[in-house]
């Protein structure tokens, strides 16, 4: 329980000791010093955890049976033969082939994650505290404790994605295949990010929603009746999750909705930013709240975790929404002030909520 908490402790120090009451630019060294610390603490717990936490001891068993040489490297290099999650496993034989410490190997993986999502925190968000303390009320820095391949999918979709706001649609094409190459689940979000760029002038907030909600459904009917015919491997517990119906709690959409009205009362300042970066986060926060809707009523867990690939999108589209510097809900800072201490409490309660309900208090390190 003290590990979870030291992480909101290290925020609210950060937040004190680098911010200023105006609020630091986006762009600042002051913003950067703290994502780099905020990110190294999440790195360091990731890399000195041990078993008894999630799938870690699965993680730590499988990489210390590989015995590997530079053969096996050259193996994976070649396409033409068939590899399951290429990238993931060259990664995983480069740091194999020069030590059997399973330490060193989650700390490797974990400095990978936190690079891919410096690169856009550190440029994007624009209130170093906001942007932060979602990370830890939502408990998307579980995800370095847990899903290591997928959490690595998913920094480098979220540390590529200011390609997709500048338009290099082939470059970040080029990302989105790598981090599907590291876990095949990044394939289904080459169509959803490129979804997520349509201009919010085209398309209102609400038939957004809905739009996708829609989608959504019929990916999923599709991929049911695809699933009768084809054979998908180490993916079949998807298939059976989904046939389960065991839904996630409906308190996670309900959560999710309320950044969405956020949005939709401030649909027009959205617009009036010309700021694309927004527009991609404000359309990615939508599409993740109908993934969660429907989780409620299928798959749960298997589209909760698909979910996540959104969530960083979710904390950066608060930190603009609650920024001093930008546009906010209104130009009273008594005000914005007010939303802000609402918001650290509403999430703060949902934090605990979501621990206790999980009962996922523990942490095991290599020094216990």
């Amino acid at each position: 329980m003290y590990i979870h908490f030291s992480i909101l402790i290290l925020i609210i120090v950060l937040s004190l000791c680098f911010h200023l009451k105006d609020e630091i630019a986006s762009s600042s060294k002051k913003q950067r010093i703290c994502w780099m610390i905020f990110l190294g603490y999440l790195s360091v717990l990731a890399g000195i955890r041990s078993y008894g936490m999630n799938d870690t001891g699965e993680y730590i068993r499988s990489f210390e049976k590989l015995t590997i040489e530079w053969k096996d490297i050259i193996y994976v290099l070649n396409v033409g033969n068939k590899v399951n999650n290429r990238v993931y496993t060259l990664i995983i034989y480069f740091i194999r082939l020069f030590t059997n410490n399973y330490t060193i190997f989650f700390f490797v993986f974990a400095v990978l994650q936190s690079f891919f999502l410096y690169l856009t925190f550190s440029k994007y968000s624009y209130s170093f505290p906001v942007a932060s303390f979602y990370i830890y009320a939502s408990q998307l820095y579980g995800c370095y404790f847990s899903l290591m391949r997928q959490w690595l999918a998913i920094a480098i979709v979220f540390g590529g994605l200011s390609l997709l706001s500048q338009k290099k649609y082939l470059k970040y094409l080029i990302v989105m295949i790598v981090a599907g190459l590291i876990h095949q689940s990044a394939f289904c979000f080459i169509p959803i990010m490129f979804l997520a760029e349509f201009n919010i002038k085209k398309i209102n907030v609400i038939t957004r929603f809905f739009l996708v909600i829609i989608i959504s459904v019929i990916f999923i009917i599709l991929f049911k009746e695809i699933s009768d015919n084809i054979t998908f491997g180490s993916y079949d517990y998807v298939l059976e999750a989904m046939s389960l119906n065991k839904g996630s709690s409906i308190l996670r959409f309900w959560v999710s909705l309320v950044l969405v009205i956020f949005i939709i009362f401030e649909r027009n300042k959205i617009v009036n930013s010309g700021n694309n970066f927004i527009f991609i986060c404000s359309t990615c926060v939508i599409i993740k709240s109908a993934i969660v809707l429907i989780a409620t009523f299928t798959s749960g867990l298997y589209l909760i975790r698909m979910s996540m690939y959104l969530e960083p999108m979710c904390a950066i589209m608060y930190s603009w929404l609650l920024s001093y510097e930008s546009i906010h809900i209104t130009d009273d800072l008594l005000s914005i002030k007010l939303v802000r201490k609402i918001y650290y409490i509403f999430y703060l309660v949902y934090y605990i909520i979501l621990m206790n309900n999980a009962s996922i208090w523990e942490y095991h390190s290599i020094f216990k």
